[in-house]
């Protein structure tokens, strides 16, 4: 069984919960976005009694299909249609660890972050030194994973949250040179809605989200592709 948490913040965008997955209203919204939810969704157990639990924002399905039309290197090559049930299927089958939504060639991806968020390297690379998190950064990441949109075994999911994701997110609150980093702004290129802005305490889009969504990324480097992942 997939246990998987659509977050929204309105209800215009409670409508673009798939049926199948679980809504939460994310309100008041923080600035880790979708990467708070799995933090506290975790945390509070709800990953447990699932075959593969995961936490996707509400424009699942805009995202799959509008990362197709990214530059080469980075774009969805999955030419699947989407739809929860087949996904659900897909995962089953393959009886794997961790399953992304998406799939994308191999390609290093914070250095490629570095393109449209200034910045964002040098505050990774901050987090890993003082979490003492053993990989670089900048190494090529052959399995890549966007938006968190994946579903993993729970106990897989849980070891992410316990030992990056989770240190992370208390790393940015609690470090003032690191916070210094991460309060900036991301130059994400879409406005920041005023409902957004008034609650996460920023006029501008900050580098948190955009750090956090891509942490899998370093999870997989670490344990060396200990674990097995299909893309859909």
């Amino acid at each position: 069984m997939l246990k998987v948490f659509q977050v929204y913040f309105s209800e215009y965008t409670k409508e673009k919960v798939e049926p199948e997955y679980i809504p939460y209203f994310n309100h008041p919204c923080s600035k880790y976005f979708e990467s708070k939810v799995i933090y506290d969704l975790v945390e509070a157990g709800e990953h447990l009694n699932s075959e593969y639990f995961g936490v996707v924002g509400c424009n699942l399905r805009l995202k799959i299909h509008a990362s197709k039309f990214w530059g080469r290197l980075i774009a969805n090559q999955s030419r699947r249609n989407f739809m929860p049930d087949s996904f659900e299927n897909f995962v089953k089958s393959h009886k794997t660890d961790i399953a992304s939504y998406t799939k994308h060639l191999p390609h290093r991806v914070f250095p490629l972050a570095e393109l449209y968020h200034p910045g964002i390297c040098e505050a990774v690379k901050t987090i890993l030194k003082k979490l003492n998190y053993g990989v670089n950064y900048d190494n090529l990441n052959n399995q890549v994973i966007y938006f968190n949109y994946f579903v993993a075994r729970p106990h897989i999911y849980q070891d992410y949250v316990e030992t990056l994701l989770g240190p992370a997110i208390d790393l940015m609150e609690s470090d003032t040179k690191l916070r210094a980093l991460v309060e900036s702004d991301s130059k994400y290129s879409n406005p920041l809605p005023k409902k957004i802005a008034d609650q996460i305490g920023f006029d501008f889009w900050p580098m948190h989200p955009f750090i956090c969504e891509r942490l899998i990324n370093l999870y997989l480097l670490k344990n060396n592709n200990e674990f097995q992942l299909i893309q859909w």
